[in-house]
């Protein structure tokens, strides 16, 4: 029955509902506000599974069907925890983090409703909770799937007393209710009352039944499923395989002080999935509120690939040329914001009309869960009612059991087909040489299903479903994480640098910025401007004259357009819980056109930086890799191994390196440093003012101010980092402490990665007090949490505690992960070979329905082995 409003067509009434006259509906006061229902139906059904193929989708068009707004699911045998968003339904779940797809339960909330849902607690694969907001007070939903009758006491006991913990855990006024799969026959004994009513299936209770009402008992609750009246055939919640008995195991219960705001109990046996249960519905009289659904509006697409083609590319350039053209010419004393902003609007015109997606190529892309599928769940629905009408029919029960069978078979054989279909679609792109489309299908199917980002939770860990107040979240959480607390910015001292090298610096030629752009690489993602790499690669002249003549004129003006100050940041999970923010980095997306200028000028700024880098540093540097600095930790590890010396070793952490740089200190240092005016100007442009904002899930937040640290993205940030870093890096190599090698080393660099290097324990004291003294005017302050300190010696009687420096005390390891390598104390490489080769099988495993296809070449099964397993056991993931 749903939410019970009355029908849109009823115009007075459902105005009046919402605080709105008639005549407010008729000038644009559309019913997309949220308004309060006059109730809710919610419910608990054991779906047996929704890991098979196309159950997701039958589920939700089930639940839609029946009107539910809420209910309690058990069995989905989905792995985790988190959110899934289907058409009509968001899927809050918990299940097993073992592997193993066994139990799981969820809450299938109408995405009309789910903006009430404040919270969402998953407790293990029986247990998960989630808080809605109501008119009154709010209500405490619970989902459970109790032990088998046959289970030892112990896991019984264990598992309500984990119920019990989650149940003492909820606000005392909300309104509590349990729904689940109880495995317990309740029975009609009187000495439970008013914990139970007199209108259950069964007469006795079994044990599960007597643990469920004495749980009802010691916490004031009562099992409502036994309350109503109704037919035997609608209080049934399961039927046995042999389709001759049926139970009353599926349960219902609240508080008693909000009893009765439970008008009806009762099953729904023309529900269907495939399952042994029936769905219980729930009509419930609380109000809460509801939302009418709307379909978000997408912009159209522009489909790049069409420049692939030869006459889409002149049908491009041809555009463009006309547009140019067209413009009036311009004046000297233009400035490049009204250039970029010309430039920019002709060549997004261009794309709109010369690359828009074929609306046939559109249409042919369809789910693999097709109308077929859905005939066929239909007619299976349909004879599931005709063996239940008259259970006694065998060739009513045989009909159920075949179309069961045939749908099942038909369901994997479709998805099989789709899968199938896509390794042909991947060999097809290797054998054209379309790297790109190939290695998509292989991620596709090596990552498997990620669910999105849908829901997230505030500070506070409560849930945020409203749209607007998540993406203020994000921005919350970004503009924290990009800013440091601390910032020093002195205005005077930038208006009053003088400068030591006033050198001329040439500015870019037309051939020299052509062949940048044509090194752009293709297939990432744009910037806010959406100009990907491939347009300005397949502009033709007249878009290369324009692109030269403005970096020419910024070169010269020094200044660059403000939409290049702006970056697009999207979160990527590293690890942990979907809805906490901050298990997520940014990645950042800059307009392409501004990454030219950026390449322009760390070509001429490395030109500097070369001379004034050490050999210590090899971060971001030509002919120099991480396996550089991981060759020669070992090699000096293994030889004072060999010659019995003693060695300390501090792994340098830095708290938020690239984001706590104080930018000023930069420009004071390149100048220091006699790099050319001209570069330190065109630099400071580049990096001063810079903003922000996060997209997540297609939606952007209002703009925010970085202002510290270095610009996520730009290919100027490492090399200005290591020029940051190098003054301190000299420092410490200009003492006298650290380990004698043919010269004294005591400090090895990867950009902020740093291992201090020294004989004794004193020595590498000296050496960290040297590197916080001078990385500290930067703005680098070191994470004591994260710094550790190795003590190497083949002495095991030497062996030392934690290095103690006063204020700071940092741990002492065994082992520690250096650079993607797992250092230990004994420099011992069994470890770390077993390492490389479980990930190197993990891989392997993930792709194992490629590798093992019969569908793909040997050719391609050998590329994938070469670019995909050996590079993961070679170089770490």
């Amino acid at each position: 029955m749903g939410i019970r409003t009355q029908p849109v067509t009823k115009r007075n009434r459902v105005a009046s509902d919402v605080g709105l006259s008639s005549t407010d509906l008729n000038f644009g006061l559309h019913l997309d506000k949220r308004f309060w229902t006059n109730g809710f139906t919610c419910g608990t059904w054991n779906v047996r599974s929704l890991y098979s193929p196309g159950a997701i989708k039958i589920l939700d068009d089930e639940l839609e069907k029946y009107n539910m707004d809420i209910v309690a699911l058990q069995e989905t045998r989905w792995l985790g925890q988190g959110t899934i968003k289907e058409k009509n339904y968001t899927y809050f779940y918990s299940g097993n983090d073992n592997g193993r797809h066994q139990f799981g339960v969820a809450i299938a909330v109408a995405n009309r409703i789910r903006g009430n849902v404040q919270s969402f607690q998953p407790v293990h694969e029986r247990l998960c909770c989630i808080r809605l907001k109501a008119k009154f007070n709010n209500i405490d939903i619970i989902t459970f799937h109790a032990p088998t009758e046959d289970k030892d006491d112990q896991v019984k006991d264990l598992f309500y007393e984990e119920l019990e913990t989650l149940f003492d855990q909820l606000p005392l006024y909300d309104t509590k209710l349990l729904l689940g799969d109880a495995n317990a026959k309740v029975g009609k004994e009187c000495f439970w009352k008013p914990h139970i009513g007199m209108h259950s299936l069964h007469d006795m209770s079994n044990d599960n039944g007597t643990r469920l009402v004495s749980f009802a008992s010691s916490k004031n609750l009562r099992v409502m499923s036994t309350m109503f009246p109704h037919k035997r055939i609608h209080k049934g919640t399961w039927i046995s395989p042999d389709n001759v008995t049926t139970n009353q195991i599926d349960h219902v219960l609240i508080d008693i002080r909000h009893s009765r705001s439970v008008e009806d109990v009762r099953s729904l046996r023309g529900a269907e999935i495939g399952s042994d249960h029936f769905l219980v519905r729930v009509k419930m009289k609380q109000k809460i509120l509801s939302t009418k659904q709307q379909r978000e509006k997408h912009l159209p697409e522009i489909d790049i690939e069409k420049l692939k083609d030869l006459n889409s590319r002149t049908a491009f350039q041809q555009v463009l040329s006309n547009k140019f053209q067209n413009l009036q010419e311009e004046t000297e004393d233009r400035d490049v914001d009204d250039e970029w902003s010309t430039m920019k609007e002709v060549i997004t015109e261009a794309m709109k009309e010369t690359l828009k997606p074929d609306n046939s190529v559109r249409k042919n892309k369809k789910h693999w869960f097709d109308k077929e599928c859905k005939d066929l769940i239909a007619k299976r629905k349909n004879s599931r009612t005709r063996w239940l009408a008259n259970q006694e029919n065998e060739e009513n029960k045989e009909s159920y059991k075949n179309l069961c069978k045939e749908t099942n078979r038909t369901i994997r054989r479709k998805k099989r087909q789709y899968l199938e279909d896509k390794i042909k679609q991947a060999e097809q792109d290797r054998t054209i040489n379309n790297t790109r489309e190939f290695y998509r299908v292989t991620r596709f199917f090596k990552k498997g299903f990620t669910p999105r980002i849908d829901l997230i939770k505030d500070n506070d860990g409560n849930l945020i479903s409203d749209e607007s107040k998540a993406l203020e979240q994000w921005k919350s959480y970004f503009e924290n994480l990009l800013n440091c607390e601390v910032i020093r910015n002195n205005r005077n001292e930038e208006e009053q640098l003088i400068y030591l090298n006033e050198e001329e610096i040439e500015a870019p030629t037309p051939l020299e910025i052509v062949n940048v752009i044509n090194k752009l690489k293709t297939g990432k993602a744009a910037g806010e401007d959406k100009i990907p790499a491939e347009v300005l690669k397949a502009g033709g002249e007249e878009l290369n004259m324009k692109i030269c003549n403005l970096i020419q004129k910024i070169w010269s003006s020094e200044k660059i357009p403000d939409d290049w100050k702006n970056a697009i940041v999207c979160p990527i999970l590293k690890k942990g819980d979907v809805m906490n923010c901050g298990n997520y980095r940014g990645i950042a997306l800059l307009s392409v056109t501004y990454k030219v200028l950026g390449m322009l000028l760390l070509k001429r700024l490395t030109t500097y930086t070369e001379r004034i880098m050490g050999p210590e540093q090899a971060g971001f540097r030509g002919n120099r890799s991480t396996i550089d600095q991981i060759h020669n930790i070992r090699q000096i590890v293994s030889k004072c191994y060999e010659f019995n010396k003693d060695l300390h070793c501090l792994l340098i952490d830095f708290r938020k390196a690239y984001d706590s740089v104080i930018k000023e200190e930069i420009w004071k240092e390149m100048n220091q440093q006699r790099i050319p005016s001209k570069l330190i100007k065109l630099t400071k442009a580049c990096m001063s003012e810079s903003r922000c904002k996060v997209r997540v899930n297609g939606k952007l937040t209002d703009s925010f101010e970085v202002k510290s640290g270095l610009k996520q993205g730009d290919c100027l940030s490492p090399i200005l980092f290591n020029l940051v870093l190098e003054k301190a890096i000299r420092k410490v190599t200009e003492t006298n402490e650290g380990i004698t090698m043919g010269q004294i080393i005591n400090i090895l660099a990867y950009a902020d990665d740093i291992i201090l290097i020294a004989e004794t324990e004193d020595g590498l004291k000296t050496l960290a007090r040297t590197l916080v003294d001078e990385a500290t005017p930067f703005g680098l302050e070191i994470n004591v949490g994260k710094t550790k300190y190795m003590y190497f010696t083949r002495e095991e009687r030497r062996r030392k505690e934690d290095l103690d420096m006063g204020e700071d005390k940092f741990e002492r390891v065994d082992s520690f992960k250096y650079l993607g390598s797992n250092l230990d104390e004994k420099n011992r490489m069994e470890e770390e070979i077993l390492e490389r080769v479980k990930i190197g099988n993990r891989t392997r495993f993930s792709l194992k329905k490629m590798m093992s296809s019969k569908l793909l070449s040997r050719t391609s099964k050998l590329r994938m082995y070469k670019s995909l397993i050996i590079p993961v056991v070679l170089y770490g993931p």
